[in-house]
């Protein structure tokens, strides 16, 4: 696959996983393996991560309950390499504990293997994700 071609994988799973009010799951049912794997920053620490359709749908569903609003756009999406892309995306949410605005930029560096996507690592930049995928 080109870069091009994984770029677009990437750019299209992205806005299916994260469109509000809900995922786009059709989508995300065609863009992504079914053993995908989602490795958050918080996953990282507590060391696991989200497998699969199930995991995926216990991720986008666990969110809500921390945010009265949320909403996730993407910045700009490039190829690291054969099989891996760089996405820069920003996170705005208002937090239900405190009544916080959030505006996050996040990094995910997204793994494209035979026109599917078998791995998503989220960092809490976009500096982040970069130099971890180096």
């Amino acid at each position: 696959m080109s870069d091009e071609d994984i770029v677009e994988i990437a750019r299209r799973a992205y806005e299916a996983g994260t469109r509000r009010p809900k995922p786009d799951l059709a989508t995300v049912n065609v863009l992504y393996h079914p053993d995908h794997e989602l490795v958050t920053p918080l996953s990282r620490l507590e060391g696991t991560s989200y497998r699969g359709a199930a995991g995926f749908r216990e991720w986008v569903t666990s969110r809500p309950e921390d945010w009265d609003s949320m909403t996730f756009r993407l910045d700009d999406a490039r190829a690291i390499d054969e099989s891996r892309v760089l996405l820069a995306t920003t996170f705005t949410g208002h937090s239900r504990r405190g009544g916080v605005p959030v505006v996050q930029e996040q990094g995910l560096v997204v793994t494209v293997r035979d026109g599917k996507i078998t791995r998503t690592e989220a960092y809490n930049s976009v500096d982040e994700a970069s130099s971890a995928a180096s």
